[in-house]
């Protein structure tokens, strides 16, 4: 194989790459505003790393609470207004990790970038961002979830 058949195999590698991300990753989102805050709430016994953006707490009451079981997220789908929280209670054994579409670059919307969230422990963001979004379980990227940012 000549220079000018490794260059052209390499473009049609790439090509083949960022279509999957694309495909993957649905691409059809909308951005408007980039303020975000986060805070983490945890059952008793529970112990997170402390930062700036997260406090520990207990959980408060919230209309806009996502489950995690082992079956996925539910709702599958939440509609939100901007400056609303919304609380992602992890019910499983296992660790979830939450983070924005697509996987696995994570970039619609770094509000969504929640991390880990602990089995039995909750955690609670505002959102401020206005658009649809896409967000999954990185650890098991098949389960997914949308929430709309009116």
């Amino acid at each position: 194989m000549g220079r000018t058949g490794i260059i052209v195999t390499g473009l049609i590698g790439i090509a083949l790459v960022v279509g999957a991300v694309i495909v993957i990753g649905g691409g059809n989102n909308k951005k408007t505003d980039t303020t975000s805050s986060q805070s983490t709430t945890s059952q008793p016994a529970a112990s997170q790393p402390s930062s700036s953006n997260q406090s520990n707490s207990q959980p408060t009451e919230s209309s806009n609470v996502i489950s995690y079981s082992d079956s996925g997220f539910s709702p599958g789908s939440l509609t939100v207004k901007s400056g609303d929280s919304v609380t992602i209670k992890n019910n499983t054994s296992q660790t979830l990790q939450v983070q924005s579409n697509p996987h696995p670059i994570h970039t619609d919307d770094p509000e969504l970038n929640i991390g880990t969230i602990e089995p039995g422990q909750s955690k609670t963001f505002t959102l401020t961002t206005k658009g649809t979004f896409g967000y999954h379980n990185h650890l098991d990227p098949s389960q997914t979830g949308i929430l709309i940012v009116q």
